[in-house]
């Protein structure tokens, strides 16, 4: 049977059957060759399924639960890497307003002969 009749006959989503596929809950083949290729579940495995589903699905949910929490993880590693790359480039501005002697180095004035000069 395929994907989609084992979802309707588990009572799940296929992207439940394919996550159990990947998991290795549920035993699959896969059949076919290049772009035919699809996954064949045997009945007795949809029929276990029925009857062990709130197990697998506890499985499920602590991979999720798990998941969530090493990418919770990551996130605050990476806001203290912009904490302090915040830091860093607030005492690099800091040292270059130091270096810079006071008054506006942006503007610079335009002499009366300076097309001239660009002509040379």
């Amino acid at each position: 049977m395929d994907i989609r009749t084992a979802s309707i006959k588990a009572g799940v989503s296929e992207r439940t059957i394919r996550r159990m596929i990947k998991a290795g809950t549920i035993k699959a083949t896969l059949v076919g060759s290049g772009p035919h290729r699809h996954w064949e579940i045997d009945e007795e495995e949809v029929a276990k399924l029925g009857k062990s589903e709130p197990a697998v699905m506890d499985g499920l949910v602590a991979s999720l639960n798990a998941t969530i929490a090493m990418l919770k993880e990551q996130l605050d590693q990476k806001d203290r890497q912009i904490r302090e790359l915040h830091v860093l480039l607030q005492q690099a501005q800091e040292q270059a307003a130091r270096m810079l002697p006071p008054g506006n180095h942006h503007e610079r004035r335009r002499r009366w002969w300076w097309p001239f000069a660009a002509r040379q």
